[in-house]
């Protein structure tokens, strides 16, 4: 969360009903369609800095040392190896009004297709309906989909 949320408390007087925002992403919630017995976990992450980059890493099962293929929807693309037998796929520079845009997320090895569908705003979702997560981080998706919803309305205000 970063050490800005102590001041950003300070000076926000509304709170943030997560379960409101739950229910509200839960359309855009994470999907996984298969997952290869080569790929032993996945997870994901979204930065949020001068740009949103949405990410998805995979973990090779152990031992696992034959081609992979990766496709960001649909197109070939190449998955970052980070070490451990980690690969990460990453879709960049997402602008405010996509941010509930789906991308899919695949990973081909030998024994088969790992597919995962997902939008910034799954993320926020998984977050705030997420029984183990802090407040803070509850706090920072709801107000990142607020971002999202205000953007949204602004560009359907303009139609």
């Amino acid at each position: 969360i970063g050490s800005d949320y102590a001041e950003m408390a300070t000076h926000f007087e509304e709170s943030f009903n997560h379960e409101a925002v739950a229910a509200a992403t839960e359309r855009h919630a994470c999907t996984k369609s298969s997952v290869s017995s080569d790929v032993a976990r996945i997870s994901y992450q979204l930065r949020l800095d001068t740009a949103t980059t949405l990410t998805f890493n995979f973990r090779l099962a152990e031992g696992y040392d034959g081609p992979v293929t990766a496709r960001l929807d649909g197109q070939e693309t190449e998955a970052q190896d980070m070490g451990g037998g980690w690969l990460r796929i990453a879709y960049e520079d997402i602008d405010a009004h996509e941010l509930a845009n789906r991308h899919t997320f695949e990973l081909q090895t030998t024994t088969g297709t790992t597919l995962v569908e997902a939008s910034a705003l799954s993320y926020a979702n998984t977050i705030t309906a997420s029984t183990s997560q802090p407040a803070e981080a509850k706090d920072s998706m709801s107000a990142f989909y607020r971002y999202w919803a205000a953007a949204d309305a602004y560009l359907a205000s303009r139609e």
